[in-house]
């Protein structure tokens, strides 16, 4: 008798619970005309500052594009232009054109540009180098049994668009990825 009782109070409590959430979401939130007045004026605000920050964006992408392809120091606006909207892999990631490129992006401007090889695809990625765009080193690691080569660079075009690179960046290649690189201040 013990335990039906002890189910039974179960029940009624998970009933109670149920009914109490029910009530509480299906009732509708009124806001009252003070309420409406802040939240249009919280609106304006918003709008006010974001059209300040965009100003600067669109000083930024009026700029001459880095390379051929949108690469590394050019905005978000410009990836979009050439391969519409991405969609994002946690808060930092932003991947373009089924998923082809991965794009990290620092103060609005490209800083990782992670490409997906197919298998045996050999891609001549001066497309997305910047075009003025000038070796200065080349190393090669065995890693795991397959080849990792590193490549330093330097771009004037990059160091233009977004000074805190210095124009240097890095290429790196290894089977099925290459990854271009010009994060700022990255012990490389």
């Amino acid at each position: 008798m013990n335990g039906r009782f002890f189910i039974m109070k179960r029940y009624l409590a998970m009933f109670l619970m149920l009914c109490t959430l029910l009530t509480a979401g299906c009732s509708t939130a009124v806001p009252t005309d003070s309420q409406q007045k802040e939240q249009t004026q919280t609106q304006q605000q918003s709008k006010d500052t974001k059209s300040n920050q965009d100003t600067k964006s669109q000083t930024e992408s009026k700029e001459k594009a880095v390379a051929t392809l949108p690469t590394i120091g050019d905005t978000q606006k410009a990836w979009e232009d050439e391969w519409g909207h991405p969609y994002s892999q946690g808060d930092t990631i932003r991947v373009f054109h089924n998923g082809r490129y991965q794009v990290v992006f620092e103060n609005g401007r490209a800083v990782t540009v992670t490409i997906a090889l197919k298998d045996g695809e050999d891609l001549n990625i001066s497309d997305l180098l910047p075009e003025d765009a000038q070796k200065q080193s080349s190393s090669s690691k065995d890693i795991g049994g397959t080849t990792m080569t590193v490549q330093k660079w330097h771009s004037d075009t990059l160091e233009q668009a977004f000074s805190s690179t210095k124009g240097n960046f890095t290429v790196m290649k290894q089977s099925g990825t290459i990854i271009i690189d010009c994060t700022p201040n990255l012990k490389k």
